[in-house]
């Protein structure tokens, strides 16, 4: 199936296969085995208060392929939409927490402010050059994204520098690292 669809988008265009790429970073990647272990919220959203209910799908009902396009082409579609989902970068933070205030940890957590200073505006600024001197040295295929929400559990996400594809399936993540002044 992958193979016939991935042949169908190389035939028509080029569109066609971008949005080949993108379904299958967003389908495959964002799976694993701890995740298909958590249960699923929306499973049970007939269980909670429909404010809660509303709330939930006001933050996560979403076309999660329109949301990694839109947070591709435009940083703050990508601010906004991670805003509130537990993502790759922060998840670390909480699943480390051993306080007891989880609600000043998810009030930290979720309205926290914008770290800029020079060091995130190095990152920011070479970020571009850094996957250039990736590619021109590996000649790996890099696929830069946008947020990518798990379909199954829609409040995680991640955004990755870039998916190394082989065959257009993607195959690792690339994650890169600034250095400010040559300073690790």
């Amino acid at each position: 199936m992958i193979v016939d669809d991935l042949n169908s988008a190389i035939e028509n265009d080029d569109v066609k296969l971008e949005k080949y790429i993108a379904n299958c970073i967003l389908n495959k990647s964002v799976q694993s085995v701890v995740l298909l272990q958590l249960f699923s919220y929306t499973e049970n959203l007939n269980e909670i208060k429909s404010c809660c209910r509303n709330t939930y799908n006001s933050l996560f009902v979403c076309d999660i392929e329109e949301v990694y396009f839109k947070s591709k082409i435009n940083r703050s579609n990508w601010n906004e939409e991670r805003k509130y989902r537990i993502t790759g970068s922060r998840c670390y933070s909480i699943y480390t927490y051993r306080g007891t205030d989880w609600k000043k940890k998810a009030t930290n957590y979720f309205n926290s402010k914008k770290i800029n200073n020079d060091y995130t505006c190095h990152g920011e600024n070479e970020e571009g050059n850094a996957r250039y001197a990736y590619i021109s040295k590996t000649g790996a295929i890099v696929e830069e994204t946008g947020i990518i929400v798990s379909n199954s559990n829609p409040w995680l996400s991640y955004s990755p520098d870039g998916v190394i594809m082989d065959n257009h399936v993607p195959k690792k993540l690339l994650e890169i690292k600034c250095p400010y002044l040559g300073i690790l």
